[in-house]
Formats: structure tokens, sequence, C-alpha cells
């Protein structure tokens, strides 16, 4: 049985409004000031707990590998494992739920799975975790995503 998989956007997600605010002169020279340490805690908190390996399928996946997102991701403090990106099917997310369903049909022992994502996806509610951009990922959000991927 492989290890659950959780499906991870980052603006609206691990970078919100706060942050953004904060770091408006900045974050265009440098990715990480994207990013907030609060979120990048819960995410850890939300994978230590689930045991969940990450695959990308933010919108940053179209700039950077996922080898250099995965190392940007520990420079700011997460302490999972990244194993892939979904592939880029498309502008917008309007795709995201197909590049999403995509990755799953090439790997059929994945049973266990999330999305978490700021924006609406058309992936089943069960399976799906939407979060608020301006707020980011939130403890409710992680309770959600732990209780879907079925640990405690």
């Amino acid at each position: 049985m492989s290890a659950p998989v959780l499906f991870l956007d980052f603006d609206g997600v691990i970078g919100a409004g706060r942050v953004w605010a904060q770091n408006e002169a900045k974050r265009w020279t440098s990715p990480a000031g994207w990013l907030d340490p609060a979120l990048i805690a819960r995410l850890n908190r939300l994978v230590r707990r689930s045991g969940a390996d990450v695959v990308l399928s933010t919108s940053w996946r179209k700039y950077l590998t996922p080898r250099s997102t995965a190392a940007l991701l520990r420079a700011c403090g997460f302490t999972g494992r990244v194993i892939g990106a979904t592939e880029v099917m498309g502008e917008g997310v309007e795709q995201r739920h197909r590049e999403v369903e995509r990755w799953l049909r090439e790997r059929p022992d994945v049973t266990r799975w999330v999305a978490v994502d700021d924006c609406e996806i058309a992936l089943p509610p069960a399976r799906f975790v939407r979060t608020h951009a301006v707020h980011g990922l939130t403890d409710a959000d992680v309770e959600r995503a732990v209780a879907i991927l079925g640990a405690g």
C-alpha cells in the first residue's frame, strides 16, 4: 500500500494575503517571500499526522522544477517529502482536476489522497479541502485533510 498523497497548491494555501502584504517589495525577487512560516508549520503538521507525501499541483510548477520547489519548501521549514508534480495541461486552474485525475490514473496504487487549494476545482468534495486565499491553511483545514486521508 502506498503512502497517502496531498496535492498541494501554494498561493492561498501556504502563501496568503497577510504575508503577501508584508513582503510586497521582495516577493518578486524571492519566491520564499510568498510563503508564510506559520502556514508551512501547519502543512508540516498535516503531513506528519497523515504520513502523506506531497505532489505539487500549484501553478508554481510551471516556473520551477519539482526539485527546486522542494528545496525552496525545505528552506522555508517544510519537513515533508515532495514526490513530484502534476502535468500542466493548461493555463489557470480550470484543468487542475484533470491534472490530478491523470496523475492518479497513472498510479492506481494511490488510494488515499486529498487536494488542498484556494480555488474551487472540480474534484469530489470528499477529497477536496478549499482554503481561503487571505487566511491560507487553517487548523480546521488541517483536521479535515487528516480525516480525509484516514489518519488521526
